[in-house]
Formats: structure tokens, C-alpha cells, sequence
């Protein structure tokens, strides 16, 4: 994702937090896809990473959430040094 799509992206948003994570975009993209408020759509998410990776995981799941219950951000994005890139993370709705 471009850095000008994501800030379109974001001009509606309340807050967004920024975490700058060492992970390629694959994996980014495998987090995007599970609900870090949700323990049992992480542990799922878990399950199938490489165990020398989960705690670095947990950590970034720790950041997000946060994000999400202490300044109110209704989404993260996460950009990877790794891959140069920026993905867009929106909490899901309870």
C-alpha cells in the first residue's frame, strides 16, 4: 500500500496509532486477518506461526491492543522495515 492510499485511508479516523514492527508483509498480511481482540482468532492466528516468532507476535498484539483501549485508536497501521511497506489494521467490531 502506497503511503498516500493509507493516508486517504485514514482522513476519517479518529486516532491511528503507528507501530513499526520487524515482520515481512506475508506475515503482516496473516495478522491482518485475525482479531487481536479476540483470543481465541489469535491463538488460531499462533498455531500455525513459527514458534521462535509468537512471543515477538504477542508483543505486537500487546501494542495494538493498547492502542485500541487506552487512546481510543480505531485502527493501527503497521509498517514493516523488512518489506518497506504499510498495512492498515481496523479493529473489529464486538
Amino acid at each position: 500500500m502506497r503511503f498516500g492510499t493509507l493516508r486517504q485511508q485514514l482522513a476519517d479516523r479518529k486516532a491511528v496509532q503507528i507501530l513499526v514492527v520487524d515482520l515481512e508483509r506475508p506475515l503482516v498480511r496473516r495478522l491482518l486477518a485475525a482479531n487481536v481482540l479476540a483470543d481465541d482468532s489469535m491463538r488460531a492466528f499462533l498455531d500455525t506461526i513459527p514458534a521462535n516468532t509468537r512471543s515477538y507476535l504477542n508483543e505486537i498484539r500487546a501494542a495494538m491492543v493498547a492502542a485500541h483501549q487506552q487512546q481510543h485508536a480505531a485502527a493501527v497501521a503497521l509498517y514493516s522495515i523488512k518489506d518497506d511497506s504499510v498495512d492498515l489494521y481496523s479493529f473489529w467490531e464486538e
